[in-house]
């Protein structure tokens, strides 16, 4: 079997319009789509065999493995390729709203269908790959070379991506807003027991650029106008994933 990959990004891009919904056909084509639906139908416009079932996250990692694709990095940097598939969440944990998907269309750049904020409309986009929420864990799986119909870039050196960020924490953009009831939740200067440098309260919103998770919570690095950084926790952690939430991140 081989898969054409630039016809699946093509067919992914040409969805543009798309609406987030995990309760409609999922593939697009009665104009609702999800993150696994469309990274499955898209593999198969590009060539792929059709697993029988519009598979979720949680079941994709199997099947990508039979159409050509193998397992080359979890929880771990990598030199991202054009095709490359994600996935999103631990596996056996991950279906539903619990995982999410995407697809390489280069070395930076991603394109998903996933919701933004309370947007569900044109949920199909291009973005910086760094903006994905790799701290529920993730796998990149990337399609053999015996496999791929077009003629592929030559081989590079496997070089590691930079980290952007300290040991122990993983890069991720976005904004946290507070809903803790009518306590605020304290800016420290360091994790996890350092200076109270702010507070924010409930209905409140942290832009942050990282995660990390220590002493039972989950913690976000927020980036200050004196070139400094806050730290904010954000709910309850068990190392892999937050068990309780004191707000949405979006």
């Amino acid at each position: 079997m081989s898969i054409n990959l630039d016809k699946s990004i093509e067919w992914f891009k040409s969805m543009s319009g798309t609406t987030y919904s995990m309760t409609g056909n999922r593939d697009g084509s009665d104009g609702t789509g999800d993150c696994s639906g469309m990274v499955v139908t898209a593999l198969m416009k590009g060539g792929a065999s059709n697993p029988g079932w519009l598979l979720n996250t949680d079941s994709m990692h199997d099947w990508l493995i039979r159409i050509g694709f193998e397992l080359i990095a979890f929880n771990k940097s990598w030199d991202m390729k054009k095709g490359d598939v994600v996935i999103l969440g631990l596996k056996g944990q991950s279906g539903g709203a619990a995982g999410h998907t995407f697809m390489a269309v280069d070395g930076t750049n991603a394109i998903d269908c996933a919701w933004y904020g309370s947007t569900t409309v044109n949920a199909v986009r291009v973005r910086n790959e760094n903006v994905q929420p790799y701290s529920m864990g993730f796998y990149v799986y990337r399609l053999k070379t015996s496999n791929i119909e077009k003629p592929v870039e030559p081989s590079k050196p496997e070089v590691n991506k930079p980290n952007p960020v300290p040991s122990g924490w993983h890069a991720e953009k976005a904004t946290f807003k507070s809903n803790a009831g009518n306590k605020p939740i304290m800016i420290l200067d360091s994790v996890p027991n350092g200076n109270i440098i702010g507070k924010i309260y409930p209905g409140d919103t942290v832009k942050y650029d990282a995660v990390k998770h220590d002493s039972g919570f989950v913690w976000v690095r927020q980036p200050r106008d004196n070139g400094k950084f806050g730290y904010v926790a954000i709910g309850e952690g068990n190392g892999f994933e937050r068990t309780k939430s004191w707000g949405p991140c979006y």
